[in-house]
């Protein structure tokens, strides 16, 4: 009997000690989960990398494979040693550390795999980072074009802390010039903790929309509906380096990516927000 009792009373203790609800969570089996990306709807997330799941470490402290936790099995490679970012933290969170010269993760995938950033079917972006390469760096973050060449169709992200801060190219395939974003000062600040935000929606006039933690920064509807049917990429997708200029590579951290199929709104976008701002220590507009 006295067996027993000490088991209901240790049974007792586990339950007083469980939280009975956390922010931003859901129940589940009778305790609460904390919102993740997989609670998207089905078939909603491309790709998603988060510099905690899917590491593969070269045994020397370096990342050679970023695997994709989408269930897509998409995944982000480098074969070259000298030219892998270093897995590390930054406050306690893991993340990948770009060198600014030559560090880069590359997509194992075809490019076609994404023409959804470019083509106006529908598409989300988040880019969690820190740079800290001073005011003259820009640091190419998520990137499939050459950004000497105006053709090429594709999408380009980078930071730079002053002049402009961030650059999105989405290239119509009719004209054969990019869309450009640009000069909106003060938006990502060196040393710190920011989410890129980028949508292109066709359902919206094809309007492409640019946030920084949160906040709207700036917005085009300008693209033409022939953005739909334009051509695959020229490159795959690469992590950290641009296809062409020699000094758009970044420096600073990467912790986490993810690319939807749909732009995101409502209690899906709510959350997404949430979870990122409280795992970043980022104030979300």
């Amino acid at each position: 009997m006295s067996m027993l009792r000490d088991a209901i009373d240790r049974g007792a203790m586990f339950r007083r000690r469980m939280p009975f609800a956390r922010r931003n969570g859901s129940r589940f089996g009778g305790r609460v989960a904390r919102w993740t990306p997989r609670m998207l709807p089905a078939g909603t997330l491309k790709l998603w990398l988060r510099a905690d799941l899917g590491v593969t470490n070269d045994g020397s402290g370096y990342c050679s494979v970023w695997s994709d936790q989408s269930g897509n099995g998409y995944s982000f490679t480098q074969v070259t040693p000298s030219s892998r970012p270093a897995i590390t933290t930054y406050n306690g969170v893991p993340c990948l550390s770009f060198d600014g010269t030559d560090d880069s993760m590359g997509s194992a995938d075809a490019a076609s795999v994404y023409k959804l950033l470019h083509d106006g079917s529908g598409s989300h972006v988040f880019i969690v980072m820190h740079q800290n390469g001073g005011a003259s760096k820009d640091s190419a973050w998520l990137t499939n074009v050459d950004s000497a060449v105006t053709t090429d169709p594709g999408f380009l992200s980078y930071t730079r802390t002053t002049t402009f801060n961030r650059i999105a190219y989405h290239v119509n395939n009719t004209t054969a010039t990019r869309s450009v974003d640009q000069n909106v000062n003060a938006v990502v600040s060196d040393n710190a903790n920011h989410v890129l935000e980028y949508t292109l929606d066709s359902a919206a006039s094809t309007k492409w929309e640019d946030y920084v933690d949160g906040s709207l920064k700036a917005s085009n509807t300008s693209f033409a509906a022939a953005l739909a049917s334009g051509s695959n990429p020229t490159y795959a997708l690469r992590i950290g380096r641009d296809r062409g200029a020699a000094n758009m590579k970044a420096q600073g951290y990467c912790f986490e990516i993810i690319i939807c199929n749909s732009v995101l709104s409502g209690a899906n976008l709510t959350n997404m927000r949430a979870y990122m701002g409280a795992r970043y220590g980022v104030t979300m507009a």
